[in-house]
């Protein structure tokens, strides 16, 4: 690509991201008609048959759109079609979750808008606004709701907010809808007038909607009460101190069980006094026998805490196994039902009420766990399938939103609840590691069906039921546990089905540790595969809990079985590399008797191996010592224990695969790996050869050899081009790029070794693809080409590029800070560098305050969301010594180390602070580039030096050598300098 035109059309191309990938780059949530229709706004708002629902209590039923409601509605949508701003304020309950999702509705029914961005905090309100203008014409029209209830927002926090939305519009921006409580609105006060032109409401509710909502719940009580008596009780709601609208629901189902007698539900009113937690408490137990209510609130209890209203607690069938609790408790309620549910339980008597979902469990099996087995071994076997997905989605954590057989699977019921699996069904699962579940237990003996739907499954593509994978392995191995016989071929089958949902992301990491103990009793069936389910686990984000587990299970069945797998070969690269990935990320999380366990296992299987013949000692060599890299001490302790050295045996490795035939019929191992895999041995190698290679570069980069990582990274990229991944040759080709300037002796070699940037973008944009992971090292290819432009002297296309490059940069503020040291005309606000970059959390308050982001009660009132008393006393500090106070200056020079105090001459609380606050490498560079570029060039000059006392290797020399030249922009080597710095960063 040389020309500027092709240039532009590959950075309009870089800047399409997803709305997904900019939802977490904005930290919103952001949905279509569709995604809000399927409860993306809020849980209990659906939409069914081209209208809005709303799930009330225990009912689906349409948006009442009446009185001052549908008044409200009208306003508000009004106001936001032009552009404008709507603040709905109220008391909890009182609808304002609903009006907003109608609100939402009509503007996307209507065409007004494309896109709802929902926030729901400040700081998601801030970045939003501030990046809306970069993807405006991506997102096109767009609703920003923003969603600040108490939970979520302390209403001393309220004012912020509203300033957020005031500074972040300026000079326009999207139609807003601001959702405040009444507290958060009074503490707002007069900082809604900095909002121009913005309509308030806070009058959504009056007596003839609390009529329409009561006479909905009533069912066929309205017209025996009559519209006289509706009224009555509406008008006596109102007087109600919250939850209008909740306790409407509620009082017409109280009409419903008393008989249609309004005198009840007014008698009930007024016993309350009018406080709407006690009402909903005596409510609820109108409607509901008080022993099932009490056993079902005891139940859920812990559970509750932490369920967003709407999503489902327990199972619908689990709720008549209580003795009929009313179905609305399957649910998460408004917080004011809950709080009548914990006021109810005071009164339950002998109740015992659980205080952990643990003991909720324990508490339910010990009562119920009969019944429920009883009714799903009834049950199952019609619909085996659909109960083996849903219970394996229990174990895995997965999501499993589809019933599969619907209504004709009525062991469902005892399963899942709204189409997904509950808490209690997972806590269930989880009981006794799965196997004493009563979810596998009652299952066991249909494990005869469990293995012929397996092996239907097998053959089938990975995306059907993928639940049903692990659900239908952990069936046969709950028999398994109970003693009935399970053949190897058949462990085998189940086990390599499960393989398949953690290599498809099935198997979630927080469950990782549920899915191996529930598949246990096949590890003795068929430990190769077992050994293989271990391997696949190993390479997920692991707690403490499942690497500890992932690595006992490994020893033993390695230990159990060793001659068996070594006559298989296969697992013994499986085994090797698991405990190579335990060591190279976890190595902190094991002990030290657990480290060089893992480590004597390695050497012993690597000399097993290089026994076996050159070609599988080489794969085993590349698959095994690529993930110890990823840790210095774990590749140092193989090293002292197998008396190698890593980066030899990994280049070594490299070059004897690449001489290699690998036909797939060379080694029998790479075949099975094949197998495994669902690839070639080819593709086995070839990917092999690419992981060693790239771990390898870094590593060559880590010890300041940068030409042959830049040659590593090249091979990685080969490898990845042959595999067809896309973002693994991107990503290893720029970084071969960018080792390439990270050794360049002057300018011309840089420019020479940067060229490479322009073609690779060309080729990037050309193929097309969308991932994430793909957008990502595409955004940070733009940012090393436009800073690529800009060093040269090209400032002519880089302004044609940076009108199309906004969204599409990399570490914006650190991307533009670099720009304008080159030269460029780019701006970088104080907000934007607050926002972009990595500021340590003590600091962060004053730093904003040094900077005029804040004033300094604003800056303190921050630095009070610090918990730890060490950090507050800091984060003070840092803002008092803003003013000069000498005992904060003095604590600030004592957290300076002792080369670093004595080599700066900063005399003000502000440089202190500035040269305290990066929480990371790239924040000390885009920090240091800030104090140049602000003429502080001192201050510049103590952000390289304490660069080049705290990191060591590569990331050190690069900041030394900016410090020797600092710090002329204009200079040749210091240029040079800083133009290393970034590339080691982006």
């Amino acid at each position: 690509m040389k020309s500027g035109a092709s240039a532009d059309e590959a950075v309009r191309l870089a800047k399409e991201r997803s709305l997904s990938e900019w939802s977490l780059i904005t930290r919103v949530s952001l949905m279509d008609a569709s995604e809000l229709g399927e409860g993306g706004l809020f849980p209990h708002v659906r939409a069914s048959g081209g209208r809005l629902r709303v799930n009330s209590l225990d009912r689906l039923v349409h948006v009442v759109r009446a009185g001052a409601f549908a008044r409200a509605l009208e306003t508000a949508v009004e106001a936001l079609k032009g552009g404008g701003i709507v603040i709905v304020a109220g008391p909890r309950g009182t609808g304002r979750s609903t009006l907003a999702a109608a609100i939402a509705w009509e503007l996307l029914a209507g065409g007004a808008v494309k896109t709802v961005a929902l926030a729901s905090s400040n700081s998601a309100v801030a970045a939003f606004l501030r990046r809306y203008g970069e993807f405006a014409d991506i997102i096109g029209g767009v609703l920003m709701i923003c969603d600040m209830r108490p939970r979520e927002l302390p209403a001393l926090r309220a004012r912020e907010v509203v300033m957020d939305i005031a500074r972040g519009r300026d000079g326009g921006g999207p139609p807003v809808l601001l959702l405040l409580s009444d507290r958060a609105y009074s503490a707002a006060g007069e900082s809604i007038k900095e909002l121009p032109g913005a309509r308030e409401i806070t009058a959504y509710y009056d007596a003839e909607l609390l009529r329409e909502l009561i006479s909905v719940h009533a069912d066929g009580c309205a017209d025996r009460v009559g519209r006289e008596g509706l009224d009555a009780i509406a008008r006596e709601l109102m007087r109600l101190n919250e939850g209008h609208a909740v306790t409407a629901a509620l009082l017409g189902s109280v009409l419903s069980a008393a008989g249609c007698d309004a005198g009840a539900a007014l008698e009930l009113l007024r016993v309350s006094g009018y406080d709407a937690v006690k009402l909903a408490a005596r409510a609820l137990n109108i409607v509901a026998p008080s022993g099932p209510l009490c056993k079902a609130a005891a139940l859920r209890r812990p559970f509750a805490r932490w369920t967003p209203a709407g999503r489902p607690i327990v199972p619908p069938g689990v709720l008549e196994l209580l003795g009929g609790a009313p179905a609305l408790l399957a649910y998460r309620q408004h917080d004011i039902i809950e709080e009548a549910l914990e006021a109810s339980l005071a009164e339950c008597g002998a109740q015992p009420v659980p205080e952990s979902e643990q003991e909720a469990v324990d508490m339910f099996v010990r009562e119920f766990g009969g019944a429920l087995s009883g009714r799903l071994r009834e049950l199952a076997a019609a619909c085996l399938e659909d109960v083996a997905s849903a219970l394996g989605c229990a174990i895995a954590g997965c999501e499993e939103p589809q019933d599969g057989g619907g209504a004709r699977c009525e062991a469902l019921r005892y399963i899942k609840a709204g189409g997904a699996v509950p808490p209690l069904t997972a806590a269930l699962a989880a009981r006794g590691a799965g196997r004493a579940s009563p979810l596998v237990q009652s299952l066991a003996e249909h494990h005869g069906e469990a293995l012929r739907a397996a092996r239907e499954l097998a053959p089938g593509p990975p995306q059907r039921r993928e639940g049903a994978l692990v659900g239908l392995a952990a069936i046969a191995a709950g028999a398994a546990g109970a003693k009935v016989r399970v053949g190897a071929e058949d462990a085998g089958l189940l086990l390599r089905l499960a393989v398949r949902a953690v290599d498809s992301g099935v198997v979630k990491p927080r469950r990782a540790w549920l899915v191996l103990s529930a598949l246990e009793p096949l590890a003795d069936i068929a430990p190769q595969y077992y050994l293989a389910l271990l391997h696949a686990t190993s390479a997920l984000a692991l707690d403490r809990l499942a690497a500890k587990l992932v690595y006992a299970l490994t020893g033993y069945v390695y230990g159990s079985h060793e001659e068996e797998l070594a006559r298989l070969e296969w697992p013994l690269l499986l085994a090797a590399e698991t405990y190579a990935r335990l060591l190279g990320a976890y190595a902190a999380l094991l002990s030290a008797e657990e480290r060089e366990g893992a480590v004597l296992q390695i050497c012993a299987i690597l000399e097993r191996l290089r026994a076996a013949g050159d070609e599988l000692s080489a794969l085993g060599r590349a698959l095994v010592l690529a993930p110890l890299l990823r840790s210095p001490y774990a590749s140092a302790l193989v090293e002292l224990k197998c008396g190698i050295d890593v980066v030899q045996e990994i280049a070594g490795a490299i070059r004897t695969l690449e001489g290699a035939a690998w036909d797939g019929a060379s080694v029998g191992a790479a075949a099975e790996l094949a197998g495994l895999a669902s690839r070639s041995a080819r593709e086995v190698v070839v990917d092999a050869m690419a992981r060693a290679a790239h771990a390898l570069a870094i590593r060559l980069l880590e010890l300041a050899r940068p030409l042959e990582a830049s040659e590593a990274f090249n091979k990685a990229a080969l490898a990845y081009r042959e595999l067809g991944d896309r973002a693994g040759y991107l990503i290893s080709r720029s970084m071969s790029i960018r080792a390439r300037v990270m050794a360049a002796e002057d300018m011309a070699d840089y420019a020479d070794a940067a060229g490479g940037l322009e073609d690779l973008l060309l080729e990037a944009v050309s193929a097309g693809e969308r991932s994430a992971q793909y957008a990502e090292a595409l955004s940070a290819l733009a940012s090393e080409y436009a800073v690529y432009l800009a060093s040269i002297g090209a400032l002519d296309r880089l302004e044609r590029a940076m009108r199309k490059l906004r969204g599409a940069l990399l570490q914006p503020a650190l991307t533009k800070l670099m720009l304008r040291a080159m030269g460029a005309p780019v701006e970088v606000g104080p907000d934007e560098l607050l926002h972009d970059v990595d500021v340590d959390v003590r600091y962060a308050p004053a730093l904003a305050a040094a900077l005029g982001v804040k004033d300094r009660d604003g800056a303190l009132s921050d630095c009070g969301s610090l918990a730890d008393e060490s950090r507050y006393n800091l984060c003070v500090n840092a803002i008092l010594a803003l003013g000069g106070d000498q005992q904060a200056l003095d604590a600030l020079w004592g957290m300076l180390s002792d080369e670093v105090a004595e080599r700066i001459a900063l005399t003000e609380g502000a440089e202190l602070v500035h040269l305290l606050a990066p929480g990371s490498s790239s924040a000390q560079l885009a920090l240091s580039l800030h104090a140049l570029l602000s003429g502080r060039a001192e201050l510049a000059r103590a952000h390289l030096l304490r660069g080049s006392e705290e990191f060591s290797g590569l990331l050190g020399e690069l900041f030394r050598g900016a410090l020797a030249s600092c710090c002329d922009p204009g200079r040749e080597e210091f240029r040079l300098a800083l133009l290393k710095l970034f590339y080691y960063h982006v």
